[in-house]
């Protein structure tokens, strides 16, 4: 760690030529100055390597990591071994920042001692900048609190959002709690972001829109399947279930796992749906790729029969949830 960086940005690149510029020039337009900026090219095919390295020759705070492509979660798992900074915070290449944000973040961070510091962000339509989605916290504005605490207000009011973007984190507190990306599949951040937050001892949420997410055509979450997406949910779900049989949580933190366990089998549960609505052939590939997941489930956790209906079996979870359906559109004609 360089104590003269105050914060270390992670940005993983790949393909984002059109929106670069944009969102480097928002990192190193920000008013907070002792930065590093870590941009890791994840093997990208247009210009972003040259526009990353033209960045790098122009300003010494940033540095650039070439790789082959190996997704986000592997190339943010780079750019936090190589960080040297205080705090650590991620950005998406096609997104920015307000330009007071990094100042904003560290001030409250020192001044409360923060281990996780959560944030909001205006979601915005591509080419318009049509504003879709204000993401706030309301429930625990200004409070110091443990994780366990801290999520079960956020999952009550329904304000856990999972982008690791949107929090802001002392680099000491991630790397002795051995908390890493998912790599190679999607939802990479889901598990890093609800664990980072679970574990924490101190962690404030502010009441601050910070961050700008653009929503656009072609992005990895808009582009994916139904396939990739259900995959990810495995993979993500897989990694709660091995925190939950080997890290030391408390009562109430086991309880709040098992309420995310069963948000994420709700999002399975819809990755289905919508295959099953499509035809596609990925709806068998879904039901074998989740089975050993969502069986292990059922035998670590305590389920509602819901969750534990769909655990068994997401065909007879879509069965049952469709002859209720009817059974309801019958009563009302009587």
């Amino acid at each position: 760690m360089n104590s003269n960086i105050k914060v270390s940005v992670i940005i993983p690149i790949y393909n984002t030529e059109r929106y670069l510029r944009e969102c480097l020039d928002s990192v190193a337009g920000q008013t907070l100055r002792d930065i590093e900026v870590i941009c890791v090219n994840d093997g990208s095919t247009d210009s972003s390597g040259g526009i990353c390295d033209e960045y790098a020759q122009r300003d010494s705070r940033f540095r650039v990591i070439h790789q082959q492509n190996r997704g986000q979660g592997y190339a943010r798992n780079v750019g936090i071994d190589r960080a040297a900074g205080k705090y650590v915070i991620f950005l998406d290449s096609d997104d920015r920042w307000c330009p007071e944000a990094l100042e904003t973040l560290y001030a409250e961070a020192e001044r409360n001692n923060t281990q996780v510091l959560c944030f909001g962000a205006t979601k915005f339509e591509d080419g318009t900048e049509k504003i879709i989605r204000v993401y706030r916290y309301t429930g625990q504005i200004g409070l110091v609190r443990n994780g366990a605490d801290s999520v079960k207000t956020s999952l009550d009011a329904v304000e856990f959002f999972s982008e690791s973007c949107f929090r802001f984190y002392l680099l000491e507190y991630l790397r002795s709690s051995h908390l890493r990306f998912d790599e190679g599949s999607i939802h990479e951040d889901t598990r890093f972001t609800f664990l980072s937050c679970l574990l924490a001892e101190r962690i404030e949420c502010i009441d601050a829109q910070l961050y700008w997410y653009r929503e656009r055509v072609g992005s990895t979450m808009v582009n994916r399947s139904a396939k990739e997406s259900a995959h990810g949910i495995c993979v993500g779900i897989d990694g709660l279930l091995d925190a939950y049989e080997e890290r030391p949580l408390s009562d109430a933190g086991r309880e709040q796992l098992e309420r995310f366990v069963v948000w994420r089998i709700n999002k399975l549960r819809k990755q289905y749906d919508r295959a099953a609505e499509e035809r596609k052939e990925s709806v068998s590939w879904i039901q074998r790729d989740s089975r050993r997941t969502l069986k292990r489930a059922r035998k670590r956790l305590s389920l509602p029969w819901s969750a534990r209906l769909a655990t068994y079996s997401l065909y007879a979870d879509r069965l049952v949830r469709r002859l209720k359906r009817k059974l309801k559109k019958l009563k009302g004609s009587q």
